[in-house]
């Protein structure tokens, strides 16, 4: 499926660049994991966001997402993107065993609390893997491993055992003993491994043409305000991409 723009991202800068783009008429996607993981759905209150007093980042992530939802031109793809890569016509994400393009694409990943693991940089695609969809097939009926850096990876391990891959848990690379593959599971990459060769420490402009960036992942502080003014104005420079 392709896309004017995919948006990296479901926090309040992916929803305002998304929001943004939509009133520009233009047809785009949020790719965006669960945001009852996020750090701003476990808020307690938040009282420094204009018109929203005492709100709870709950309920006001309920909000965004009911705006987002009836927003037009915008489809909501539910899942973890795994990598993205720039093309001759734009750009490739892929989410678990789908492929998205588009022409511009808006980073909005949060803040990078994913830290790598010993090995993992150097490992990844040479056994060890993120997508249980996309590469059980390949160790079917062999033994994997299994490392859980969030609570919600039983789908993840019931693919695996489809396949009749004999499942077993371990806490580190070190431990992997004969598993033929290391799945590591968590709730987001980190932001090393998400482009090659992005850097996100630039502004709204990355290193990269085409790709722009916004929120917590560019810096600090990490106020839900800045974050949403950064999505505005990453989703006007994108728009700039697709009309010229």
């Amino acid at each position: 499926m392709r896309y004017e723009a995919i948006i990296i991202g479901g926090g309040p800068a992916g929803i305002s660049a998304a929001l943004t783009l939509s009133n520009m008429g233009r047809e785009i996607a949020v790719i965006s994991a669960d945001y009852r993981d996020s750090g701003l759905y476990k808020a307690k209150r938040i009282d420094n966001y204009p018109g929203a007093k005492a709100v709870s980042g709950a309920d006001l992530l309920a909000l965004m997402y009911e705006q987002l939802s009836g927003a037009d031109g915008v489809t909501l793809i539910r899942g973890l993107a795994t990598g993205a890569v720039k093309t001759s016509a734009g750009f490739m994400v892929t989410v678990g065993a789908d492929v998205y393009e588009c022409s511009a694409l808006i980073i909005a990943i949060g803040a990078d609390g994913t830290k790598t693991l010993p090995g993992e940089a150097e490992l990844l695609g040479h056994g060890v893997s993120y997508c249980a969809v996309c590469d059980g097939a390949l160790y079917c009926g062999k033994k994997v491993a299994v490392i859980k850096l969030r609570g919600d990876c039983e789908e993840d391990i019931a693919v695996l055992k489809r396949f009749n891959c004999e499942v077993a848990e371990i806490s580190s690379l070190e431990d992997r003993g004969d598993a033929a593959c290391v799945f590591i599971l968590r709730a987001a990459i980190a932001h090393s491994a998400i482009m090659p060769g992005l850097e996100l420490s630039g502004g709204i402009n990355t290193n990269i043409d085409g790709v722009f960036a916004a929120g917590d992942c560019i810096g600090n502080p990490r106020q839900i305000a800045k974050a949403v003014g950064e999505g505005q104005l990453a989703a006007y420079s994108a728009n700039l991409l697709l009309t010229t």
